[in-house]
């Protein structure tokens, strides 16, 4: 990410469908009323008509400084009050002796809410603005304390989520290491259909696994086959064993969704020779 700024605006560059962007796009949002959203970026114009919004952002931006490049705040804010109207270029840059350690408790309550707490006061603005753009509509600000959030794990796609969270040790700049019970948590991620109103009816089940596989009911069981090991091959977690753990996962548990769909298909089809044979 990369921030060009003087005392009139900020424009802000993050990779696009980043995380940072997420974050940013959602700070700015919330804290600022003149904003131009582009391709490359985010331009905050008008920053002398909020003042309170723009002093939160440079009091973010003057401590994330001070972390990364050993120097007092003061050094980039005389930088930048000294010339107005040329814009300072700062590159957020990733190094270990920059990082800062951030601890952080879950607690797993009422079976569905974990509760996540940071364990330092200086948890960081950005870590804060992480959480709530990465569990989005699901997370819940306690009120009277900002330090606290609830997060309602009510789906799949939430635990998912959560689990591919817990992995991380590393979000932007900083290393984050989350202490929480494991077996609350494997109870939690473990539970099967606790969160579906009514169970996915047998018809809907197959009708998915065809979809999945991208074959007809009216094709014969052995092309079917051909077709789901050519899946399994192009979805095999060794082919991506030097990628990063996140994305092992989701070829991990693609592997598994297609393994699980043509069981269903290869039970269906047995069925239908056992039914046309009675």
């Amino acid at each position: 990410m990369r921030i060009f700024a003087n005392r009139n605006m900020i424009l802000i560059h993050a990779r696009r469908d980043s995380i940072q962007e997420k974050v940013i796009v959602d700070f700015v949002n919330r804290h600022f009323k003149y904003k131009v959203q582009g391709e490359s970026g985010i331009f905050i114009h008008h920053c002398n008509e909020e003042v309170n919004s723009k002093n939160r952002f440079f009091h973010w931006l003057y401590w994330s400084y001070q972390q990364m490049h050993g120097k007092e705040p003061n050094d980039l804010r005389e930088e930048i009050e000294s010339k107005p109207q040329r814009p300072i270029k700062i590159k957020w840059i990733e190094k270990a002796n920059i990082i800062t350690n951030v601890p952080i408790s879950i607690e797993v309550i009422n079976k569905i809410y974990v509760k996540f707490a940071f364990k330092q006061e200086n948890a960081t603005t950005y870590m804060h603005n992480f959480l709530r753009a990465y569990f989005r509509t699901h997370i819940i600000s306690l009120a009277g304390d900002r330090d606290h959030y609830l997060v309602k794990v009510d789906s799949e796609a939430v635990k998912e989520k959560l689990l591919i969270l817990l992995k991380r040790t590393r979000i932007m700049q900083y290393h984050v290491s989350f202490m929480y019970n494991r077996q609350h948590i494997s109870q939690l991620l473990a539970s099967n259909n606790y969160f579906e109103s009514q169970k996915e009816s047998e018809q809907s089940k197959i009708e998915k696994a065809y979809k999945l596989l991208n074959v007809s009911p009216k094709e014969e069981l052995s092309e079917i086959k051909k077709r789901c090991k050519k899946l399994l091959h192009k979805y095999h977690p060794d082919r991506v064993f030097n990628q990063g753990q996140e994305i092992i996962d989701k070829y991990t548990l693609t592997f598994q969704s297609i393994q699980a769909a043509f069981e269903t298909i290869q039970t269906d089809k047995n069925a239908q020779t056992t039914l046309r044979a009675s």
